[in-house]
């Protein structure tokens, strides 16, 4: 009650109304049940892969200035080992596919928007967007310490399956929210339909 006579009272309730009936999704169902939608969760990595790629930069130049002073002491077999050591900090940092994740579910829909955090060439910038409705299947796969995320969705011409995003970069908890928001989208398209 108070929300709304703040907002007559400076004059902005169209806006404020327009926003209210964004965050809430009405479903009538079967003209005799009113059901709220309201999931609205946003889980992003932001904070993690801002210090993943500070590590990643801060050990690459310690590695490299190492190198420059074998190679200035005229170590040669030493500064084969910190290149060989570097190269392999690389691959491996790629090999890891760390991404940076944002998952957003508003207005009945599922985005994820996600880019590599270490990239040695340039970023390419991915988005997945679909409604909760088209939701089929999706699976986290953990294997060799890192888990992945795969999601089906049904189309027109039937089920279509997404290419696995990493979700190396995100800790557990962060893993565990995405898994329960779709789970609990997954079981209310089950339900309603």
């Amino acid at each position: 009650m108070y929300f709304w006579i703040c907002h007559i009272r400076s004059g902005k309730t169209f806006g404020k109304v327009k926003l209210f009936y964004q965050r809430f999704e009405f479903i009538i169902k079967n003209a005799s049940k009113l059901i709220i939608r309201s999931e609205i969760m946003e889980v992003s990595n932001q904070k993690r892969s801002k210090r993943i790629k500070r590590s990643f930069n801060i050990m690459g130049v310690v590695i490299v200035i190492v190198g420059l002073i074998l190679l200035w002491l005229k170590k040669d077999t030493a500064v084969l080992i910190t290149a060989g050591v570097f190269i392999l900090y690389v691959g491996m940092a790629q090999f890891a596919d760390l991404c940076f994740i944002n998952y957003n579910t508003d207005n009945g829909r599922i985005r994820i928007k996600y880019f590599p955090v270490i990239s040695i060439m340039k970023k390419e910038y991915d988005s997945i967007e679909f409604t909760h409705e088209a939701l089929y299947h999706f699976n986290i796969e953990n294997s060799m310490g890192f888990s992945d995320l795969s999601i089906a969705i049904k189309t027109k011409r039937g089920v279509a399956e997404y290419p696995s995003i990493s979700l190396a970069a995100m800790n557990k908890s962060e893993i565990e929210q995405i898994r329960s928001s779709l789970s609990e989208i997954l079981q209310k398209n089950r339900t309603e339909g």
